[in-house]
């Protein structure tokens, strides 16, 4: 789990410190990949580049909380948030979570797919706050 958020989120944050989201976009799901280009994708995460410092460093440095890990279902779960170590074998899969460095959190919330032997994103949302 930890490997394969390390490889989506380090390729998110430097599309984010570089302005160029080709390689995040590349390794994006297919269904994702046909509804967003890369400079798309720039244009959607533009607002998070005050943070681009803080984030040269994530994912390989700072905390990584979990907060839910589970298979993604559209409707609302009746049961609570499950909390699963490893991906899989379900698909789509939800990730929620944080990483945290210094004083500044990511939250993030990603779906993921599993395409051709590899979990790839499929949508990520992410806010990043000060504490």
């Amino acid at each position: 789990m930890r490997t394969v958020l390390q490889n989506v989120l380090g390729l998110w944050a430097e599309g984010l410190v570089s302005g160029n989201f080709a390689k995040f976009h590349a390794a994006a799901a297919a269904d994702w990949k046909a509804k967003d280009t890369a400079a798309g994708l720039a244009a959607v995460y533009r607002p998070l580049e005050p943070w681009r410092d803080a984030l040269r460093s994530f994912p390989s440095r700072g905390k990584l909380v979990l907060l839910q890990s589970e298979p993604y279902r559209e409707e609302a779960p009746e049961a609570p948030a499950q909390m699963r170590e490893n991906v899989g074998p379900e698909s789509p899969w939800l990730v929620r979570g944080e990483w945290r460095t210094g004083k500044t959190a990511l939250n993030f919330t990603l779906i993921l797919t599993a395409e051709a032997g590899a979990w790839k994103p499929a949508g990520l949302l992410v806010e990043i706050f000060e504490k």
